[in-house]
């Protein structure tokens, strides 16, 4: 949770708006030459400027008017006066900034309000590890996350804070600016559901399968996590790195982001909050050294509800003090390499190095969000235009059907779980392949040069058992491939396989191959096993390996040979024909 958590923070600050460049005149000694250009900085002599065109030119300081190099100074000055009154700042009395620091959008709903909460004190300087945990700790139980981000020394904050860092950072923002507006409107629509189908929320069907001491606590926290989901939005789509720093929308956005949490942490029982630092314990190794040492999650006490994943949750934490504060030492660590390329010049090519080497992540985000959002979008819009209860039920449970409709696969109320398997093109590296957990299916293999599609109704192997594919539907160039439960229920267990089509074409005579070697761009496999009303969700983007034929598409069907092998611990495969109903 806490990766997750941090993960978002970090996508928070890398949302920005479309920024505004205004340029400057400049002129050179001789008065004859005169250019249009923003002013980016200052890198040893010469001063770095910013075409209309992108064009960046580097001038000699010696080469320019008299008049433009006291322009230079100026904005330079203004440049570093800016970055010290932001690491400065001090929330003190202030419960956040006066200006709306937020972007202009149109809403069709009415913003939740946040409650009134009392402004955070300082941050106390000379404190032991222990009297900094428990202030931290109380503070944001006070309704005050930007606790964390004054916790940190004021030069740490400078440096994080820097309008160098900003610049760098913001071209490659800049690159993500389609697919950050596409993902803008999906959040907030969700959000408008939230809010103005309040009703239909809590009176569905999904509430039922909740365990039944969680269902008043949902109920009574319905609002405030609301809240707290739309501030969190507004914070992450509104941050704009050329206009503002990141202390100003600290002291904005998140004092409205913790009078909600204020609200739902409320829900918390004393006797719960005392215990949180009970089993919490610090080894001092000297005066500006120290460990903390975490206990392991608790298991939950409320049969149904998974508790915390045990390798999300650090057994201890390196903890160094600097200038009178105790800052984990990966923090400080980041810090000082983040200083150091400052000094030297060289953030733009490491942030250019860390994008080059992200570029898989980048590409495969933006691939997956393409493919759910129309998807997503057309069952938000139903959700919306739900005049029903029946209405609204049928508009979630189609979504949630929905390959990849992870709102009912990843939802805590089946408490279910989801992996990703990425190969040496994706998130992670090569590994080995697991040892098998039960006796591997006949014919499962990742090397498939030499088998033969069966000429027989396809079947499935789940956790070595055998399961009938009994449905078959291609939508959106999505081939869904499913069993039926003992009951002859559709949708239990099957296979989702997203084959990457451009708009408009068929899949009709197409054959589609892949090996565990091929790259990102393969078709993604996501497996879905349910039982015990536990959901299991595997998605991988390669390492398996598929030969998938399609005959032509003719009435509204199309038919298909399949052999597909993951590399789960199960050894899942399907094998055989089908018949697939074909929807646009």
């Amino acid at each position: 949770m806490f990766r997750f958590i941090a993960f978002g923070c970090l996508f928070g600050l890398l949302l920005p708006s479309v920024p505004c460049v205004s340029a400057e005149t400049w002129t050179d000694t001789t008065g004859k030459f005169a250019i249009e250009a923003e002013f980016q900085g200052v890198e040893g002599k010469s001063i770095i400027l910013l075409r209309a065109n992108g064009q960046k030119i580097t001038v000699p300081i010696a080469k320019l008017s008299p008049e433009s190099r006291a322009q230079a100074k100026a904005l330079y000055q203004a440049m570093m006066r800016a970055a010290d009154e932001a690491a400065e700042s001090d929330p003190g009395s202030s419960a956040g900034a006066t200006a709306p620091l937020h972007a202009t959008r149109s809403l069709n709903f009415q913003a939740p309000t946040p409650p009134a909460i009392s402004a955070m004190p300082s941050f106390p300087d000379g404190m032991s590890v222990e009297q900094t945990l428990a202030f931290v700790q109380k503070q944001v139980f006070a309704g005050h996350p930007g606790v964390f981000w004054y916790a940190l020394p004021k030069d740490m904050r400078k440096t994080f804070d820097d309008p160098r860092l900003r610049k760098a950072v913001n071209p490659f923002v800049n690159e993500q600016q389609t697919m950050i507006t596409e993902l803008e409107t999906l959040v907030f629509k969700s959000i408008e559901v939230l809010v103005t189908k309040k009703d239909f929320v809590l009176g569905s069907k999904m509430l039922e399968d909740l365990p039944p001491p969680i269902q008043p606590l949902f109920q009574k926290g319905y609002d405030p996590a609301v809240g707290v989901a739309y501030e969190v939005a507004d914070f992450g789509f509104s941050f704009d790195p050329t206009q503002h720093s990141v202390t100003e929308m600290v002291d904005y956005h998140f004092p409205r982001i913790g009078a909600h949490l204020k609200s739902l942490l409320a829900m918390v029982p004393d006797d719960s909050r005392a215990k949180i630092l009970e089993g919490v314990s610090v080894e001092q190794i000297d005066a500006d050294h120290a460990i903390v040492h975490l206990p392991p999650p608790p298991a939950t006490a409320t049969p149904g509800v998974a508790g915390p994943s045990a390798t999300m949750i650090p057994e201890s934490l390196e903890m160094v003090r600097v200038d009178q504060r105790w800052v984990p030492k990966k923090v400080v660590d980041s810090w000082r390499d983040l200083q150091s390329q400052l000094d030297s010049g060289t953030i733009e090519e490491k942030i250019n190095q860390v994008q080059a080497e992200n570029v898989n992540q980048t590409q495969g985000a933006s691939m997956m969000l393409g493919m759910f959002k129309g998807m997503i979008e057309s069952a938000l819009d139903s959700m919306l235009a739900a005049k029903t209860q029946e209405e609204f039920d049928a508009a979630f449970e189609q979504q949630a059907a929905m390959p990849g409709g992870e709102f009912g696969e990843m939802g805590f109320s089946d408490g279910g779980e989801v992996e990703f398997h990425m190969g040496a093109d994706g998130m992670e590296e090569d590994k080995p392949l697991p040892p098998a957990s039960g006796s591997v299916p006949e014919g499962w293999a990742l090397e498939l040069d030499s088998i033969t599609i069966p000429e027989t109704p396809a079947v499935a192997y789940f956790s070595g058992e055998e399961a009938p594919i009994v449905d078959a539907v291609l939508q959106n160039g999505i081939l869904e491939l499913w069993d039926a439960d003992e009951q002859g229920h559709f949708n239990d267990s099957g296979f989702v396989i997203f084959l990457f089509l451009d708009e408009g074409e068929s899949v009709g005579g197409k054959t589609f191959s892949v090996s565990p070697k091929s790259g990102f761009g393969s078709p993604h496999v996501h497996r879905k096993l349910r039982a015990d009303n536990m959901s299991d969700t595997e998605m991988m983007m390669n390492g398996y390996a598929m030969e998938l034929e399609f005959g032509e598409v003719a009435g509204g069907k199309v038919t298909g040979k399949i052999y597909l092998c993951l590399p789960d611990e199960e050894r899942s495969m399907v094998s055989g024909t089908f018949a697939a109903d074909v929807s646009e």
